[in-house]
């Protein structure tokens, strides 16, 4: 079906209008999103290590992965904000590694069952996972693959990071601390 210049400005502003009009959402569903708000989420040492691979050769190098997620909204099963990552063979977000920066939005089920996409104006990768218990604490664990010629692929339990603890000065794998790793995304 084309719609032809008229027609497609007219969807436009069709849906334009329906998004302005959109009521924000409620906390109407029982949830543990609404705790989500306001949180920083980062990767522990043990979980740093992820996959490059490269299907033309077959060949798979390690590399590090340190994200970081700034949930900055959530309600009624969905949660949103931003999120830094850097990929590198060694030293993940020193001084001069600028880190691959999204915006991330999310589900969140009841039974714990999470979907996250990260999108920025290049690409959208999708996660999957759970919120669970890990000795007393909640973590995210989740799954990612993204890439077209290579393929990066990761495995981590997202441990929450709070003013006061060590990775709020330093992250794992890292020179910087968790607001300034997240910096260098708003600085862009």
């Amino acid at each position: 079906m084309r719609l032809g210049i008229l027609g497609a400005a007219a969807l436009c502003m069709t849906l334009a209008h329906g998004i302005a009009s959109a009521k924000p959402l409620e906390a109407s569903r029982p949830n543990a999103t609404t705790a989500l708000t306001n949180t920083y989420w980062y990767v522990p040492t043990a979980y740093l290590p992820a996959l490059r691979y490269d299907p033309n050769t077959g060949t798979g190098a390690a590399i590090s992965d340190q994200t970081v997620w700034r949930i900055t909204h959530s309600a009624d099963g969905y949660f949103w904000g931003d999120t830094a990552a850097v990929f590198s063979g060694d030293n993940a977000g020193a001084a001069g590694k600028a880190p691959s920066c999204s915006k991330m939005v999310g589900t969140l089920t009841p039974s714990g069952d999470a979907l996250i996409s990260f999108v920025n104006s290049r690409s959208s990768t999708t996660g999957i996972g759970r919120l669970k218990d890990m000795k007393g604490e909640k973590v995210f664990q989740m799954q990612m693959s993204a890439g077209e010629k290579t393929m990066t692929l990761h495995w981590a339990d997202m441990a929450r990071c709070q003013p006061g603890q060590a990775c709020w000065s330093k992250l794992p794998g890292s020179d910087l601390g968790i607001e300034a790793f997240l910096a260098q995304c708003d600085a862009q």
